[in-house]
């Protein structure tokens, strides 16, 4: 309205033109839009601080116990690689 050099009164004299349905469902789009922002902002506040930020954007460093995923295994004759599914072989 502003930007279009409208006054207040002719822009929500035009909001309310539109109808209630269309009102409805763009304020439900809206919300659809700003759900996962919100989620991962509340996500990271029940972390703690700059946890979620190292689950994203830091590097993890594989242990010795089992390794990472993608990882070749440390010996040829481990094949179940800790999945709980027997070892095939061939």
């Amino acid at each position: 309205g502003w930007w279009h050099g409208k006054t207040a009164g002719a822009v929500v004299h035009e909001f309310l033109d539109q109808g209630p349905w269309e009102i409805l469902i763009r304020v439900f789009v809206k919300f659809l839009a700003f759900l996962p922002l919100f989620a991962v902002w509340e996500i990271g506040r029940a972390l703690g601080d700059g946890k979620l930020f190292e689950l994203f954007f830091t590097r993890r460093v594989c242990a010795s116990v089992s390794p990472c995923f993608g990882a070749a295994p440390a010996t040829a004759d481990v094949a179940s690689h800790d999945t709980g599914r027997p070892a095939i072989h061939s």
